[in-house]
């Protein structure tokens, strides 16, 4: 009796032979598994659909894929076809078949959520392996181009100036339809709110009245009647009112938190910055996204995607979220100029974290030009019991309570919150004929007879606070630190891994992407910790200042 199975394939008989291979795995691969294995993936099995084909691969081997794809230069998912014969991804998917590019694109759109969750279990995870200090957080920001085309900008004030000039146009366009149709219902007066409203119903009425209109002929040597020029003139307008309130929704105080005055119309979400790689060299604004880091000991800890164009209110939200979604308390606060703000400050105050922020002025008070500069408040001196600054000729510039409060009853009625920390100085003499008046005064000596200035004091108590701390010998390393650490971490991905441009779009979309690319720099962050036996032991710059000279931070 023949037991024999026969195995056709194009009338060839073939033996399958399943031969075993020896080799060793990659560090990328090692230091990938060390940190993802034993991590919680329920939240992705929980929106795994159990009605048809069974999936590809597990949710585990879909990210190691995913990131182990951008540790060897495989940055998007039709390049993922290239790990078919990479000896560790054919051992992650234990002889299954590589999913396609769409698989791998419709599994990181789908749990961006968790891919989030999954980065800060890497980070807890680190954090107990000892290689997170958990001391002292360094933040810093970058602008990374958005996939969106160059000059698809959309700015706020011409879409303002555009939208009244079309509201004229079209109330014109009202005013001669009542004149030719003075008994229709059509309202009498036409406002911003039912404009779109009473030009549509202008239009069926118009369409109601003279059948095929829309149709009718118009150009050189043929006639129109008033009620076609009407009709067309309407159509004209109220496809660009539409367009102004698509456009005009975009920067309302729902959609627009961050106050920002333009978009692209091919990523609305993105915003026209000044970014770093001008290739043309002639400071063009390009759509991209500000991406903010906070680093512990060479690790990104967390991440913040904003359309804020400068930096001074993305301390505080970032703080947040990384609050939020870790439970490391950090002591120290380290930043740079770009981060000096009063309400930075006051949240550090509030919970207790020591601020390093380098002041705005800083590094200006040092320069020689600066310390003889008559006009800079930092030059003159304060007399406490007449609350004044004496001038460098001798004059007194006083505080005036009554413009303070003149101020704040003009913010009150205009609906803002009233400044009550900035003081108002002001000189009653001397000014006009002073030697000095136009160094001291600016621009301003043409406008105004006397010098004025504006003084925040709890500005300045926090300024001198932080100039302490950062002038301090552990100031001066923490800073170090955050030279090496922070903008550290933005080298390795821009330059590293080539990352500079983004491939998606949207915010929640773009913050996915990125954070990809942090897990995959704290892998190769850890894998360097591995080769060198140093885990367990968190990284951070270290000099004794009796001995060494602290390097100077930027």
């Amino acid at each position: 009796m023949n037991n024999t199975t026969p195995f056709t394939r194009n009338g060839q008989l073939y033996l399958p032979l399943d031969l075993p291979i020896e080799f060793d795995f990659s560090p990328e691969c090692y230091a990938m598994l060390q940190l993802l294995d034993n991590l919680d993936y329920s939240k992705f099995e929980e929106k795994q659909s159990i009605l048809g084909r069974p999936n590809a691969a597990s949710a585990k081997v879909m990210v190691e894929l995913i990131i182990y794809a951008r540790l060897i230069g495989h940055y998007s998912c039709r390049s993922m076809k290239y790990l078919k014969t990479d000896l560790c991804a054919l051992w992650l998917l234990d002889g299954k078949r590589l999913p396609d590019h769409s698989t791998f694109s419709r599994f990181i759109d789908k749990h961006k959520d968790d891919i989030q969750d999954l980065f800060y279990q890497m980070i807890n995870r680190l954090y107990e392996l000892n290689e997170i200090t958990g001391e002292t957080i360094y933040q810093d920001g970058t602008k990374v181009e958005s996939v969106a085309n160059k000059y698809t900008f959309v700015w706020r004030k011409a879409l303002t100036k555009n939208m009244k000039k079309c509201f004229n146009h079209l109330k014109a366009l009202h005013k001669e339809f009542l004149t030719l149709y003075p008994n229709t219902s059509c309202p009498n007066k036409l406002t911003e709110e039912n404009t779109l409203s009473t030009m549509i119903a202008i239009r069926r009425f118009l369409r109601t009245l003279f059948v095929g209109i829309d149709e009718a002929r118009y150009g050189r040597g043929i006639k129109s009647t008033k009620e076609e020029r009407l009709f067309r003139e309407i159509e004209k307008y109220v496809s660009k009112w539409i367009n102004y309130i698509e456009n005009n929704e975009i920067f309302s105080e729902k959609n627009n938190p961050t106050n920002r005055n333009s978009y692209s119309k091919t990523d609305r979400s993105a915003t026209f910055m000044r970014v770093k790689e001008d290739h043309m060299r002639n400071a063009q604004l390009k759509p991209a996204y500000n991406i903010q880091h906070l680093v512990d000991s060479n690790y990104i800890i967390t991440i913040l995607c904003s359309s804020d164009r400068t930096d001074f209110h993305t301390c505080v939200p970032a703080l947040e979220k990384l609050k939020k979604n870790t439970s490391i308390e950090y002591k120290n606060y380290c930043a740079d100029a770009g981060y000096d703000c009063k309400e930075n400050y006051e949240y550090l105050e509030k919970h207790n974290i020591k601020s390093f922020i380098k002041p705005a002025n800083y590094e200006q008070n040092k320069k020689r030009k600066n310390k003889n500069d008559p006009s800079r408040r930092s030059n003159m001196k304060y007399i406490e019991n007449i609350d004044a600054y004496e001038c460098t000729q001798g004059k007194y510039i006083i505080r005036r309570k009554d413009l303070e409060e003149k101020r704040a009853s003009n913010s009150r009625k205009r609906g803002y919150k009233p400044k009550t920390e900035q003081r108002i100085y002001k000189s009653f003499s001397g000014c006009t004929t002073c030697p000095i008046r136009n160094a001291c005064m600016k621009s301003s000596a043409k406008r105004n007879d006397f010098k004025m200035m504006y003084v925040d004091t709890q500005l300045d108590i926090y300024r001198i606070e932080t100039k302490k701390n950062i002038e301090s010998d552990e100031g001066k390393i923490i800073r170090v630190n955050r030279s090496i650490q922070a903008e550290g971490s933005f080298a390795l991905i821009k330059d590293g891994l080539s990352k500079r441009r983004f491939k998606t779009k949207s915010y929640k979309s773009v913050e996915t992407e990125w954070l990809l690319f942090c897990m995959s720099a704290n892998i190769v962050r850890f894998k360097n910790r591995l080769a060198q036996g140093l885990v367990g032991t968190p990284f951070e710059y270290q000099c004794n200042p009796e001995i060494e000279e602290i390097p100077k931070a930027i």
